[in-house]
């Protein structure tokens, strides 16, 4: 039995299945939002242990982001752990306690699986602190979260060794009950897949390395949802998060890995816009349409803007825009979006002149001097509102038994009039 054993461990020697403990190996491809370990540092606190690195945020409870590196050698039989406090944050932190999650609805989502780490007792309970933990939902923890994780896994049984960072984004206003942590809108999880060989992944990493990335919602309903369905890219996790990935790879190799979406061709960038959207000029009352044309990998969404406000339901490649009014005098622009990021369009101004609305005129009588034309003890006075180039003029008229008086107001949007019974 000794001699089978030394086999062993002389073949995983030869083979590169080494395991990936130890806390040089867990960040090998760089500090993403440059967290470090000052106490002081509570929205960005570095956490490196042999087993992962972390940046936790104090204020929200959650890590920001948790990294590992993970080969076959690390998945063994030592079982799961209990959830427990991680007494080593700094004083002054709040730690989250295992009841924090009682009654909330939200699991207590591991971002560095228990399963990756079972070769020993001390290695897998490491997981189980509570800083490594986020609200996660059932059906996304239990189900298309923990069917990615198990797809890892394989792929380290099959020879490679994955350097994995994952995080959480999307944060509002929504807490835990207890109020101990933040609940985010989306859990992401970024995968560099590197065949075993000789010297650090790093150094095997090349611009044809497979790069797989996750952007799950956190919501309900996803359960048997194929993981598949949430492949996006590193861009688009940077665009979500402010983060920077793979700053410890040249910048030629980390601009192509970060613009990979798994199974779709290595070239996938973000869209295009062939056609840009025109300035467009209308009447009072009239109609406008901005229309664009961009290219990219499908499948493509877009949303348009005036004045930088997202318009709801404008959610096509073309604007209409009916019954001009003043408040729609604005710059339009579109932003397109597909898996490997979103590109926002030029400005496109509806013209200024082309929505003023005719001449309006308030106006009052009051108690005055007598006016020729109008009748004792009235005086009559008016202001018209419109653009400059109009004119206005009194008129009146007197019948057998009443006086008129009104008046009259143009532009070049039109003309306005109004006139009054004096009794």
């Amino acid at each position: 039995m000794k001699k089978v054993l030394l086999l062993l461990v002389a073949l995983t020697g030869a083979i590169g299945l080494h395991a990936a403990i130890g806390v040089s190996l867990q960040a090998q491809l760089g500090n993403p939002t440059n967290a470090t370990s000052s106490p002081t540092n509570r929205t960005n606190y570095l956490i490196q242990r042999a087993q992962y690195w972390m940046d936790y945020h104090d204020g929200r409870g959650v890590p920001n982001w948790v990294s590992w590196n993970l080969t076959s050698a690390d998945i063994g039989a030592s079982g799961r752990s209990s959830f427990i406090e991680d007494n080593t944050l700094p004083s002054g932190f709040y730690r989250v306690k295992t009841t924090d999650y009682s009654g909330s609805g939200y699991d207590r989502g591991h971002l560095c699986p228990s399963a990756d780490r079972t070769v020993t007792v001390a290695d897998n309970q490491v997981t189980f602190y509570m800083s490594n933990m986020g609200p996660q939902t059932p059906d996304n923890n239990q189900g298309v979260w923990a069917d990615f994780e198990s797809h890892c896994r394989s792929l380290a049984s099959a020879g490679n060794e994955l350097l994995i960072t994952a995080g959480m984004s999307h944060f509002g206003s929504a807490r835990l009950p207890s109020g101990a942590a933040a609940i985010p809108g989306y859990f992401w999880k970024i995968v560099v897949v590197v065949p075993v060989g000789s010297g650090t992944a790093l150094s095997r990493i090349t611009t044809e390395t497979r790069v797989i990335v996750v952007k799950m919602p956190n919501i309900a309903g996803i359960r048997t949802n194929p993981w598949r369905n949430y492949v996006t890219s590193a861009a688009q996790i940077e665009t979500d998060t402010g983060y920077t990935f793979f700053t410890a790879l040249p910048s030629s190799v980390a601009a192509v890995l970060r613009a990979k979406i798994d199974g779709q061709s290595n070239t996938a960038t973000a869209p295009v816009f062939t056609q840009q959207p025109l300035p467009q000029t209308t009447t009072f009352g009239g109609s406008a349409t901005f229309a664009v044309t961009a290219t990219g990998e499908a499948p493509v969404t877009y949303q348009w803007y005036r004045d930088g406000v997202a318009l709801g339901g404008a959610d096509s490649a073309t604007l209409s825009l009916t019954n001009v009014q003043l408040a729609d005098v604005a710059a339009y622009e579109i932003a397109a979006t597909n898996l490997a990021g979103t590109t926002r369009s030029n400005a496109a101004n509806l013209s200024t002149a082309a929505a003023v609305a005719p001449r309006t005129i308030t106006w009052d009588f009051t108690t005055a001097t007598p006016t020729a034309g109008v009748p004792d003890g009235v005086n009559a006075s008016a202001v018209a509102h419109g653009n400059n180039n109009g004119t206005t003029a009194l008129l009146s008229t007197t019948s057998a038994s009443n006086t008129y008086i009104g008046f009259s107001a143009g532009n070049n949007a039109g003309a306005a009039a109004r006139i009054g019974l004096l009794d």
